[in-house]
């Protein structure tokens, strides 16, 4: 009965984790129906859930091992009662040791969330040409009516190309640089979070072997013998653990952001000319590097001109 009521809790758990899964990204979805990009939304969205998920495991492996601690420490047997108050010193190690993985998980979300703002700049940079093709279809259509201010029409018309045409400048290099941004962001991602989980993977391979050697310290008995061995280990599991601790010291941390990936530059291969009134481009063979906001600051709002139109 009591195993049945085991199962019973862990089908109910499995299904209200699945249940919270789709409500999460049910939420995702519905709050990406204005702005666009569900898919990358929820790609952050399940980044987020993964490293919460590993935070509430490391926090659940300490309250076990610390339980299993007091309880060895309750009882009458020194061997457990060292042995294991060596193994909860470990798991410290191994809590902080996790915790660099999940530190670099958040490092590894803040990749998409970049791609998402660069995605956000270009719909807006494509809204912007939007608006002043918008304007210069109807100043067109002014003109053609023949107007008595014609002179006055022509100047907003040409003034609405220039826009337009600077606009086009903007979201082709918007374009060019989501690509490239994508590729060195998933890229610099991805090595910084391979070198972290290999980092860690060596750290915990020590750690294994520190609470492998602390276990082999318990002496062998069995049920056939009249008394048990007398505990001897308690100079040895000191000394495990002291080296155990001096080696993680000589083990280089994962580099966060470091030389393999700093956060990657906006690049265009399109630069523009500084004469405004012609809209001239210049297409350079080579990348250049250039300042996202900078691509916004020469075109002016639409709506903040030609009231009275």
């Amino acid at each position: 009965k009591i195993e049945w009521v085991e199962d019973l809790r862990r089908v109910e758990s499995i299904n209200m984790s699945k249940a919270a899964k789709a409500l999460r990204r049910s939420g995702v979805r519905i709050k990406s129906l204005a702005a666009g990009h569900t898919a990358l939304n929820i790609v952050i969205s399940d980044l987020s859930s993964l490293r919460q998920r590993m935070k509430d495991s490391v926090s659940a492996q300490e309250v076990a091992l610390e339980s299993v601690d007091k309880w060895a420490q309750a009882d009458e047997l020194p061997a457990l009662q060292d042995v294991m108050h060596q193994v909860f010193e470990l798991n410290q190690m191994w809590t902080e040791t996790q915790g660099e993985l999940i530190t670099q998980m958040k490092e590894y979300k803040r990749v998409y969330e970049h791609i998402l703002e660069m995605e956000k700049k270009l719909d807006h940079a494509k809204k912007t040409l939007s608006q002043w093709e918008d304007k210069e279809k109807k100043l067109q259509k002014e003109l053609s009516k023949n107007p008595k201010d014609i002179a006055e029409v022509q100047q907003k018309l040409e003034h609405a190309t220039n826009q337009k045409e600077f606009c086009v400048v903007d979201v082709r290099c918007l374009e060019y640089e989501l690509k490239v941004v994508k590729m060195m962001s998933v890229k610099a991602g991805l090595l910084d979070l391979s070198q972290t989980m290999t980092a860690v993977g060596e750290r915990m391979a020590f750690i294994g072997k520190a609470q492998h050697d602390l276990a082999a310290l318990i002496p062998e008995t069995s049920e056939r013998s009249e008394t048990l061995p007398t505990y001897t280990g308690a100079r040895d599991s000191s000394r495990i653990l002291f080296d155990t601790k001096s080696k993680l010291r000589t083990l280089l941390p994962p580099t966060y952001r470091g030389a393999t990936s700093q956060q990657p530059p906006s690049y265009s291969s399109v630069t523009r000319s500084e004469s405004f009134g012609t809209g001239i481009k210049r297409y350079n063979s080579a990348p250049t590097k250039v300042k996202v906001s900078s691509s916004y600051s020469t075109v002016e709002d639409p709506n903040d001109s030609f009231e009275s139109d």
